[in-house]
């Protein structure tokens, strides 16, 4: 009797090992898994129309544009701002802007 219990989960066993026996990538395969990319936002607006029409315009939207003179709202015109101590210039070098803040030592970071 003990021995039909013990031997009844062995075909379960098998059936879930050969179920798994399929066209899976296993690990140490050559094949390369696709890469992801990025698709655009308009891929996903049917599917989260209200995330899309919340995010479209908002402060983090405009924060991920590209930086340009209509884009950024900051003054980069070599200016120094402190903020609790820690002091950071704002720079613009060949039409790209800059921050340099103070490391550890306090001294601006070049």
């Amino acid at each position: 009797m003990k021995l039909k219990n013990i031997l009844l989960p062995v075909p379960l066993i098998l059936l879930a090992f050969l179920s798994s026996c399929g066209t899976k990538v296993q690990p140490g395969d050559n094949e390369t898994p696709p890469q992801a990319t990025y698709v655009g936002r308009e891929a996903c607006k049917d599917c989260h129309r209200l995330q899309y029409e919340q995010f479209t315009g908002s402060d983090h939207d405009m924060a991920m544009d590209v930086a340009t003179d209509e884009t950024v709202l900051g003054d980069f015109n070599d200016v120094v701002f402190e903020h609790l101590g820690v002091k950071s210039r704002f720079y613009k070098k060949d039409g790209t802007f800059y921050v340099n803040t103070e490391g550890p030592d306090g001294a601006l970071c070049l």
